[in-house]
């Protein structure tokens, strides 16, 4: 029996607000035990998700997830805004990043 093959394609998010020196002051956290970094993307950043996205437009996806965090889950949405394979993007806190990226 053969098996099948998965591949896998792993996105960073585009430029966040976090990323950019002198932007201390927008920084917001995540109300839990573990907070975490819930930074926007910067115009630079939502440019970079619509080039990832006409990328892969063309990409069959069978599923897409995204951490629950803002920069990360609205790059997941620009490249299924330009995909027909994906429905929805699922938000899984467990793909959040680890010690701030």
């Amino acid at each position: 029996m053969a098996g099948r093959q998965l591949t896998l394609v792993c996105v960073r998010h585009g430029q966040a607000d976090h990323n950019v020196r002198g932007n201390a002051p927008i920084f917001v956290f995540t109300e839990e035990e573990k907070p975490a970094l819930n930074s926007d993307l910067t115009e630079l950043g939502r440019q970079q998700a619509k080039l990832v996205a006409k990328r892969l437009a063309t990409q069959k996806f069978d599923f897409a997830v995204s951490s629950d965090l803002k920069r990360a889950n609205d790059t997941a949405n620009a490249i299924a805004s330009l995909n027909d394979t994906i429905e929805t993007v699922v938000e899984w806190k467990s793909v959040r990043e680890r010690c701030f990226g």
